[in-house]
Order: C-alpha cells, then sequence, then structure tokens
C-alpha cells in the first residue's frame, strides 16, 4: 500500500505563515521561496518579517571610477542580512524598485533598533539619493523599537515627521546633532509620543521654545536633552515642576545654575556657601555628598508638591554663586526613588 504524502499546502494558512515567519528566515531566504510557486509568492508578500538585526539607512560616498570622482548613495545595512550580502546601495533611479520588492518580501519589518543618517529629508532631493516621500513609503513597511536620527542639516522639511509616524518607534526615539539645527517648534510638539525622547548635541545649537518643552514634558515619559544648555525662563521650569508632579515624566535637562537659582528662589531656596537651604516646611533638600579626590561635589534633591529637582555635580566653586556654571538637572521621579 502506497504511503500518503501530505502537501505542503494542505497545511493551515496560520501554519505556513509561522515557518515564513520564523526570525532565523532571511531575506534572501524569502527572494528563494517566492520562487517556488504562486501560492508561497503570496503568502510571503503578505508575512511579518523579523529580522535579527538593526536596520541603518544612510546616505553614503561613493567613488565613481569612470568620472573619478566621489558621489552618493542611498546604503542600507542590515536588511539583506545573508552571507553574501551586508550592506549594499541603491542604483540612482532605482528607490521606487527597491520599495517595491520589499513589499513583495513582508508586510511588515520589524526591526529592534532603526537609524537614519544624513538624510535632509526633501521632496526635491537628487536622483541618486532616496527622497522624502520615497523613505515615507519604505517607513511604511517597517516598525522598530528605538528611532535614531542623524542630523546634519540646518533645516528639515517637516515631511521628516510622516516618516517618524510611520516607523512608529515603541520605545525610545533619539535624535543625534552633527551641526546645529533650527527646528520648526511646532513639528517638535507634534512628534508621536514615545516612552522615551532623546537629544545628543554636545557642541551644536539647538533651541526650544518654551511653549515645546512644556507640550514635550506632558507627552513623553522620559526625556533627555544633550549637554547645551536650554535657556528657558524660571516660571517654565517650575511648570515643568508641575507636569512631572502630575504625570509623573521624568525630564533630563543641562541648566545655567544662575537660572537653576531664580527658579529655586520662587519656592524659597537659595544657596548658603556650599549648599542650598530651603526656608518653607513644604519644600525638603536633601543632600548627597561625593568626596572624590579629583571633583568633590554634591548633589542635591529638591522635594516638594509630589516631585523631585535633583541637581548633579554641583561642585563647591559652582555653590558658592559662580552663575556661569552649567548644571545638570532632572525633574520628576525615577524608578526607586519614594514618591510621597
Amino acid at each position: 500500500m502506497a504511503s500518503e504524502q501530505m502537501s505542503l499546502f494542505s497545511l493551515p494558512r496560520e501554519i505556513l505563515m509561522s515557518i515564513i515567519e520564523v526570525d532565523s528566515i532571511t531575506l534572501e531566504d524569502r527572494m528563494n521561496l517566492r520562487q517556488t510557486c504562486r501560492a508561497l509568492e503570496e503568502l510571503v508578500a503578505d508575512s511579518e518579517f523579523y529580522p535579527i538585526s538593526s536596520l541603518i539607512i544612510e546616505k553614503t560616498s561613493t567613488h565613481d571610477e569612470q568620472l573619478e570622482s566621489d558621489s552618493y548613495l542611498t546604503g542600507i545595512e542590515g536588511l539583506i542580512d545573508s552571507s553574501l550580502v551586508e550592506y549594499c546601495t541603491i542604483p540612482q533611479g532605482r528607490h521606487g524598485s527597491f520599495i517595491r520588492l520589499m513589499n513583495r518580501l513582508f508586510r511588515k519589518a520589524h526591526f529592534d533598533e532603526i537609524q537614519l543618517k544624513s538624510f535632509n529629508f526633501r521632496s526635491n532631493s537628487p536622483s541618486n539619493l532616496m527622497n522624502a516621500d520615497q523613505l515615507r513609503e519604505l517607513s511604511s513597511l517597517l516598525t522598530c523599537n528605538s528611532l535614531r536620527i542623524d542630523l546634519s542639516w540646518p533645516f528639515y522639511d517637516p515631511k521628516i515627521l510622516t516618516i517618524i509616524k510611520g516607523l512608529n518607534p515603541r520605545e525610545t526615539l533619539h535624535f543625534h546633532f552633527s551641526s546645529s539645527v533650527n527646528f520648526d517648534q511646532l513639528l517638535l510638539q507634534n512628534l508621536p509620543p514615545v516612552p522615551s525622547l532623546t537629544f545628543f548635541t554636545t557642541g551644536c545649537f539647538f533651541r526650544l521654545s518654551d511653549t515645546t518643552i512644556l507640550t514635550l514634558v506632558a507627552k513623553h515619559r522620559f526625556i533627555s536633552l544633550g549637554e547645551m544648555p536650554m535657556n528657558l525662563s524660571p516660571e517654565t521650569l517650575l511648570e515643568i515642576a508641575n507636569i512631572t508632579s502630575d504625570s509623573g515624566h521624568i525630564l533630563l535637562v543641562t541648566l545655567l545654575y544662575s537660572l537653576l537659582m531664580e527658579m529655586l528662589q520662587l519656592i524659597g531656596v537659595s544657596s548658603n556657601g556650599s549648599t542650598l537651604i530651603s526656608s518653607q516646611a513644604t519644600v525638603k533638600v536633601c543632600t548627597t555628598r561625593h568626596a572624590t579626590p579629583a571633583y568633590p561635589h554634591s548633589d542635591y534633591t529638591i522635594e516638594l508638591c509630589n516631585t523631585h529637582i535633583s541637581i548633579f555635580r554641583l561642585s563647591r566653586e559652582i555653590a558658592s554663586g559662580n552663575g556661569r556654571y552649567n548644571v545638570v538637572v532632572r525633574f520628576g521621579i525615577k524608578d526607586g526613588d519614594s514618591r510621597e
């Protein structure tokens, strides 16, 4: 009696999809599966893709041997993920074809991290680079836990917002500045809410209006604004403390010591030599001293209105009244701290 053979396609669709969506299946494997038959072609196109690598989409320099000059193309790293190809560049004018190919290989690709590097996000980018509309179309096929955008141009097209919303980072949105940027304040206010919003701004100019920072603190659970000092009014700083008290959100920001003291004076906190002193019973000052030989300093925590204002690495010189020093300040109560 001849043994019965079961066709692969007699299996339920859910089982077939679970086989295709195993994270060990690479994009190269999906290309091979598509060539097997039309049924698998449709299943592959409708499946989710779970690559094990991070994805980098960047403007990259390439050398043209015929022209003996350098030009720029859009480079992709971490998507192909095969033994033969780890990094690829998209030929000039073929960005639409690349996006259509990706659309046939998965319905959504889920990455732990996506990085967008050196884009200006313009609609009228030259044909050798992926423009803002094409990047937005590609982003509709991708999701990520963490999104990092490297900014190297002084101005940005508002379409960057639709790209961020399309990628929809579930955990962290990180902006990395390599030059000073004049960001549209309304664009920043309309960023989609994420658990963690961070800016890396060492040595680069970056401005936030008082309205923008209040909107961001109310919307995002954790914000870090980098190492460049923010110029905000004392009243805005006090309102930030009120927002973190109501929401449980946290803001990490660099401020001029003189500006911080203007705000603290509004709640009855003043400096006396190397210490901070509160004149109000409802405002408590806690001190943690660090007696390191190279840099003795103190951390202060101001407890008020069900929130904390923590001031880090405050040296004796700063506390003695030199207002030109920058200090790192955290508004809000981090995990592990007590909340009254």
